[in-house]
């Protein structure tokens, strides 16, 4: 028996070091998965964050175009009840009430028709925009003019446009039951415009949404169960360097 264990000595020697190594190396790769493990945790809360925060857009988005496109398509039913009269009519007004005025104001701002400067009567020396001769300009042909608000590029309003707009939507005299009292087709014109002004904000809030969900989808994050695979595999490795003969 003496005899056998003093053979076998030089072998436990051999296994004892290899038992050794293996615990060295088992040790690192147990330390470096913990430090892997707590990025991608980290990168995990971020993902959860940006997903979070894109769904957020979304729902706001989603609300907007709800209450969008029923006032564009309520804008566009009222102007296909227009005829070309009450375009006409429109026209003709030698001294048209205020909400005739800011409503063709707003008109011709969105088709970037300049507007005449004109003396102020209430302030000497000083200069004032006269939209109305472009309004009429732009009422000169009826039927073209109702074409136009048709086929109005809704999509490519520019931001220049946009910030022009803004002043109107905010006033209280720039409504459809405010404009209902002074004229039929301005008060169609006016739905237009701020359909027109409300589908280009949602516009925005749609490709924002698009553009964080891109983000988030298509970057690459890491989940912990993969953290546990590439450990598995390495234990796997382990196993056949160490035990298999």
């Amino acid at each position: 028996m003496q005899h056998e264990l003093q053979e076998l000595q030089p072998v436990l020697a051999a296994t004892a070091k290899e038992v050794e190594d293996m615990m060295h190396v088992i040790t690192h790769d147990k330390e470096e998965a913990a430090e892997t493990k707590k990025i991608v945790e980290q990168q995990e809360r971020e993902a959860n964050e940006q997903a979070a925060a894109a769904k957020a857009i979304a729902d706001d988005a989603q609300k907007d175009l709800d209450a969008a496109l029923p006032a564009l398509d309520a804008a566009v039913a009222s102007l296909k009840n227009l005829s070309r009269n009450d375009v006409v009519e429109v026209r003709s007004l030698q001294n048209p009430p205020g909400g005739v005025k800011v409503v063709m104001e707003a008109t011709c701002i969105m088709f970037d028709e300049k507007p005449k400067m004109k003396d102020d009567p209430n302030n000497m020396g000083k200069k004032v925009p006269d939209y109305w001769e472009a309004s009429k300009k732009l009422l000169n042909d009826a039927t073209k003019f109702l074409e136009s608000l048709l086929s109005y590029d809704k999509d490519n309003i520019p931001e220049a446009t946009i910030k022009k707009i803004e002043p109107y939507i905010n006033r209280e005299d720039f409504t459809p039951e405010a404009v209902s009292k002074v004229s039929k087709a301005c008060t169609s014109i006016c739905m237009w415009v701020r359909a027109m002004y409300l589908y280009h904000t949602v516009a925005l809030g749609v490709s924002t949404w698009q553009l964080l969900s891109s983000n988030v989808y298509k970057a690459p994050v890491y989940t912990v169960g993969s953290v546990f695979t590439a450990s598995g595999s390495c234990c796997n490795g382990l196993q056949q360097r160490f035990f298999t003969r």
